[in-house]
C-alpha cells in the first residue's frame, strides 16, 4: 500500500489508500489575499446591483400588469418575472456566501441554496427556450397546463437535483477550496457528485438554450431578408403599405438582437464558472483570470436581465398604451377625470404631456385575454398584409393548399404569401377563406418570443 502522505502532504484523508473514490489528494485551491479581497469587493458590490434591476424588472412587470393585465399577460413574461426574483434571491445569498468561512450548518445551507438557485435559474433558461422552440419553430399553441408544467418541473427538477448531496453531507466548507460548497472537494466521490448534481445539468441546459436561440434567430434572419425584398417589390399596394413593412423589419430586427441578449446571458455568468470547476478538478490549479469571470458573472444576471428586458419590444408596446391612456384620461387639465384625481393629471402633465390627438400607427396590438386563453401567448402581433413569410411569384394559379395546424396563403393582388401556423385556410379561385377564431391568429406574427 503506498503512504498517501508521501504523495500528498496535504491530504485531508491519509487512512484512505490513494486510489480509493473518497480519497481527497488535499490540492491548494486557495485565492492569495489580493485576490479574496477583490473577491469580496466584486460580491458586495455587484450582487447588490443585480437585486436593485431583479426587483426593477419584477415592478415594472407588476405594475403594468395591475393597470392592464393584457398588457404583459404571455407565458415568456411571467418566466421572465420568476428568473429576476431567483436572481434577486440568488444574489441575496452570494453576499451572505461572502462571509460564511467556517464550517456548520450556515456552511452547507449557504452551499445548497447556492446550488438549487443556480439549478433553478438554469432550468427556467430552458422552459423559456422550450417556449421558443414550442411555439416559434414547430409552431404549435400553448396550453395552461403546459405552462404550469415549465414552473412545477423546473422547481422539482431543482430541488431532485440538491437535495441528495445535502441529505449526503457532501456540502460544507473545505479548508483547500475556501469557501461553502462541495467538501473534500478534490476526491473522485465529490467530483462525481458534482457533475451529477450540478454541472452536467448546467452545461446541457446552457448548450441546448444556445442552440435554440441560433434556430431562432436564423428562422428571423430568414424572415427578415423575405420582407426586405417585399418592400423593395412592387407587390406593395401604397405607401403606408411600405411604411409599415419597413417598421416591421426593423422590429424584426430588434427581437433578433434581444433573443441573442438572451442567448449570451447564461454563457457570460455561468459559463466562466463550468470551465474554472473543470480547471480545477482535473488540472487541480486555480486560473485567476476565469476566477474573476466567475466572479462578476455570477454577480450580473439580474443587471443583464433587466437590459434584455428593456429591449423587448413588447415592454415598449406596454408602456406606450399606458402612457396613451394616461395623457387621454389625465392630461387634459379642463376634464373631469384631471379635476378629481389632481395628483395623477398633475404626473400625467409633468412626465407623460398633455392631451393631444394621438395616431396609432403602431405594428403592435394589445392582447386580449381571450387570445391567452386560446393560448396565443403573443409577444408582437403585427398585420400580417405587411409581413410574408414565404413568397410565391404570381403563375396564373392558386396559392399552395393548406391545411389545419400546417400553412396557409393570403392572396395579395397575383402573389401568394405562405402562412405557417395559421389555422383553417383553403383556396378558392385564388382566394383565401378563414373561419372566425383564424382570423385573430392571422394577426400573430412572432408567439411567444
Amino acid at each position: 500500500m503506498v503512504n498517501a502522505t508521501e504523495l500528498y502532504p496535504n491530504t485531508p484523508t491519509p487512512d484512505l489508500d490513494v486510489s480509493d473514490w473518497d480519497f481527497d489528494p488535499g490540492y491548494n485551491l486557495l485565492m492569495g489575499e489580493y485576490q479574496s479581497s477583490v473577491f469580496m469587493y466584486l460580491n458586495t458590490t455587484l450582487n447588490p446591483a443585480s437585486i436593485v434591476c431583479g426587483s426593477i424588472v419584477c415592478s415594472i412587470l407588476l405594475a403594468i400588469r395591475a393597470y392592464d393585465k393584457s398588457l404583459v399577460d404571455r407565458v415568456s413574461l411571467r418566466l421572465t418575472a420568476v428568473v429576476s426574483a431567483v436572481d434577486v434571491i440568488k444574489a441575496a445569498v452570494y453576499i451572505i456566501f461572502t462571509y460564511i468561512v467556517t464550517p456548520g450548518a450556515a456552511c452547507s445551507t449557504t452551499a445548497w441554496l447556492v446550488l438549487f438557485l443556480t439549478n433553478l435559474y438554469t432550468f427556467l433558461s430552458v422552459a423559456i427556450a422550450f417556449n421558443l422552440q414550442w411555439i416559434f419553430l414547430h409552431k404549435n399553441q400553448i396550453h395552461r397546463h403546459l405552462e404550469a408544467a415549465y414552473f412545477s418541473v423546473s422547481i422539482t427538477l431543482a430541488f431532485i437535483t440538491t437535495i441528495p448531496p445535502l441529505a449526503a453531507g457532501r456540502l460544507g466548507y473545505d479548508p483547500f477550496y475556501g469557501s461553502c460548497w462541495f467538501r473534500s472537494y478534490s476526491s473522485k466521490t465529490t467530483i462525481a457528485w458534482e457533475w451529477g448534481t450540478f454541472l452536467s445539468w448546467n452545461l446541457l441546459g446552457s448548450i441546448y438554450c444556445f442552440f435554440v436561440v441560433v434556430a431562432v434567430i436564423l428562422r428571423l434572419r430568414q424572415n427578415v431578408s423575405i420582407l426586405g425584398a417585399y418592400t423593395s417589390s412592387k407587390a406593395s399596394p401604397d405607401a403606408t403599405s411600405q411604411e409599415k413593412s419597413k417598421k416591421t423589419l426593423r422590429l424584426l430586427r430588434k427581437l433578433v438582437v434581444r433573443i441573442s441578449m438572451y442567448a449570451l446571458i447564461p454563457i457570460i455568468t455561468q459559463g466562466g464558472w463550468y470551465i474554472s470547476e473543470i480547471i480545477l478538478q482535473f488540472q487541480h490549479r486555480l486560473d485567476i483570470g476565469i476566477t474573476y469571470w466567475v466572479i462578476s458573472g455570477t454577480d450580473l444576471p439580474g443587471v443583464l436581465n433587466l437590459i434584455a428586458f428593456c429591449m423587448d419590444p413588447a415592454i415598449s408596446n406596454a408602456l406606450s398604451a399606458v402612457k396613451l391612456a394616461m395623457i387621454d384620461t389625465y392630461g387634459d387639465a379642463n376634464s373631469p377625470n384631471a379635476k378629481d384625481h389632481k395628483f395623477k393629471a398633475w404626473i400625467t402633465r409633468t412626465f407623460l404631456g398633455s392631451k393631444q390627438l394621438h395616431t396609432n400607427d403602431s405594428l403592435f396590438y394589445p392582447m386580449s385575454e381571450s387570445d391567452n386563453m386560446n393560448s396565443s401567448d403573443t409577444v408582437v402581433d403585427i398585420d400580417l398584409q405587411h409581413l410574408p413569410l414565404t413568397h410565391y411569384p404570381a403563375t396564373g394559379k392558386s396559392g399552395p393548399s393548406s391545411s389545419r395546424g400546417s400553412t396557409a396563403a393570403i392572396n395579395q393582388g397575383s402573389q401568394y404569401y405562405k402562412m405557417p401556423w395559421i389555422g383553417n385556410a383553403n383556396e378558392e379561385n385564388g382566394t383565401s377563406r378563414y373561419s372566425e377564431g383564424d382570423e385573430e391568429k392571422i394577426r400573430t406574427v412572432l408567439r411567444g418570443l
